[in-house]
């Protein structure tokens, strides 16, 4: 899980401009079957322009809609009664589509096994670097170090009202740029954070009361 704000974008747009290649999005919401995935994946001409692997950076959007589509399947187990009761009220194509003889379903539906495979030939190459990471929330100290960052100053801000793991860096430059210094700013994110402090306690209350 990665949370909004976190920097993922930025240290994608950071990377492609450090290795001066260019960024190829593909939308796994719109890649239907593992056959399109191949030909996006593969594909070496984009709008007249020929890029090689040395030349981009390929980044998989959405897949959380595929890892969601095969952790939540549903199986509808059907009574032979059922079938002979209702399929003179359905047209034939229904009772395909509910039996799972839908024509329209892909062949070959996309799947995350395939997109593992599919990049574990470019990852297992010799000369290549895997790095996991994480894109989290704040610590108290990064939150000092980007406060005073931005308004250029250093050990003057007080970050004793803050907590950890609370902020992203991006509600913390926002907050930045919503304020005129640093003690400003940390108390703008303190009073964010009190709205859901009210509603964790009256939940916790609720919860005891039962």
């Amino acid at each position: 899980h990665i949370y909004i704000g976190c920097g993922k974008t930025s240290t994608i747009k950071a990377l492609a401009s450090y290795t001066k290649r260019h960024l190829v999005e593909i939308p796994l919401s719109r890649i239907r079957t593992c056959d399109e995935l191949e030909q996006a994946f593969f594909l070496n001409s984009y709008d007249m322009t020929n890029l090689d692997f040395s030349n981009k950076i390929i980044v998989f959007e959405d897949i959380d809609c595929i890892t969601s589509t095969e952790g939540n399947d549903v199986v509808i187990h059907l009574e032979q009664d059922d079938i002979d009761t209702k399929k003179k009220k359905m047209s034939k194509q229904s009772l395909r589509s509910l039996l799972g003889e839908d024509q329209t379903a892909p062949k070959d539906p996309l799947t995350l096994s395939f997109l593992l495979n599919l990049i574990d030939g470019i990852i297992e190459q010799p000369s290549r670097i895997l790095i996991m990471t994480k894109f989290k929330k704040c610590t108290k100290s990064i939150s000092k170090e980007i406060i005073e960052f931005f308004f250029d100053k250093t050990n003057l801000v007080d970050i004793s009202q803050l907590h950890d793991n609370v902020h992203s860096p991006a509600n913390i430059i926002s907050a930045c740029m919503s304020s005129t210094d640093g003690k400003q700013t940390v108390q703008l994110l303190s009073e964010q954070v009190l709205p859901n402090v009210v509603v964790e306690a009256q939940h916790i209350l609720s919860y005891n009361e039962q």
